[in-house]
């Protein structure tokens, strides 16, 4: 691709079928604007480009001009010429319109990516210096590879091209290792018959009647929220002759509220370990359900058999 020349082509000598169009769609607004200004200073229009293997000429550059200069009613173009295949023709029409011409549209782009990840030349490039020659960003040209490699329409590459040339090992991120749930080991259950203390009438007595909450807190008498009235006797007419405050029973035991810290702090630990890991955000999110789901379940299971008891 060296030796370039100028010079009018038939439009029948202008190869089209070469997969080297760059664009998805043609644009007719785009053709008949250019069909016009052919019609009137064919001499101001920038010759088409094409690729000469020694018998075919590969346009790859200037579809829409070639198709105005058509319907202007020329029989012939300025053309110009370089030396090359129609593989080094399908490689050129990757970078164009980046500067000139028709913007590129967002589905033109995509074509030129996947075109260049799949061609020869680009296969082993860097995804930056692949979007340095299109003119897009590195992480597009990620984006895509890492599309066409899962479904083996591409080999995944062990080495990459820079833009200097030389070849590196390509770093590929570590696959994220999936947290597994780990039961809690089963915790040291208090004894059914464990007294409810006299103050709160909820924790397991440690000291005389009282649980080390109420130790702690220094509380002697429940509250009024702690305790409900018992009827101990009724006369003949259904009043009451003796009542007398009780502690309410224990909703859990002292066993059943360790679990459900222990389980607590586990799920926190999970979460702070794929905080760390980076894990996506809906599958950080698809865990901590799993955790709190399992966590409410064999909370479930040993409130039923304290129940049950």
């Amino acid at each position: 691709m060296t030796k370039t020349s100028f010079d009018n082509l038939t439009f029948d000598k202008i190869r089209l079928d070469g997969n080297t169009q760059p664009r998805v769609q043609m644009d007719s607004s785009v053709i008949d604007e250019y069909a016009e200004t052919y019609s009137r200073s064919p001499d101001i229009m920038p010759p088409l480009d094409v690729m000469f293997d020694g018998a075919s000429y590969w346009l790859y550059d200037g579809f829409h001009r070639r198709w105005g200069a058509e319907r202007a009613g020329l029989q012939s173009v300025r053309c110009r010429i370089l030396q090359g295949t129609q593989q080094d023709a399908q490689w050129a029409s990757y970078q164009m319109n980046q500067a000139h011409g028709l913007r590129r549209s967002r589905a033109d782009k995509e074509l030129a990516i996947k075109r260049a990840l799949r061609h020869p030349d680009g296969r082993g490039m860097s995804d930056s210096h692949l979007a340095n020659y299109l003119g897009v960003s590195d992480k597009t040209v990620a984006k895509f590879r890492a599309e066409l490699e899962s479904t083996s329409e591409i080999p995944k590459l062990e080495t990459k091209v820079g833009r200097d040339g030389k070849k590196r090992r390509r770093r590929r991120k570590p696959s994220l290792p999936v947290p597994t749930f780990v039961p809690a080991a089963k915790p040291d259950v208090a004894p059914v018959d464990d007294e409810p203390c006299r103050v709160c009438g909820t924790w397991v007595r440690v000291d005389g009647d009282r649980c080390q909450r109420c130790i702690d807190a220094g509380r002697t008498e429940p509250d009024d929220d702690d305790v409900v009235v018992a009827v101990d006797a009724v006369d003949a007419d259904d009043n009451v002759v003796a009542e007398t405050t009780k502690p309410e029973a224990p909703r859990l035991s002292k066993g059943v509220i360790r679990q459900m810290e222990r389980r607590v702090g586990m799920i926190g630990e999970h979460l702070r370990a794929i905080a760390r890991m980076r894990v996506p955000e809906g599958h950080a999110i698809a865990l901590a359900i799993g955790h709190v789901q399992e966590a409410y379940l064999e909370l479930g299971k040993a409130i039923g058999a304290e129940r049950n008891q």
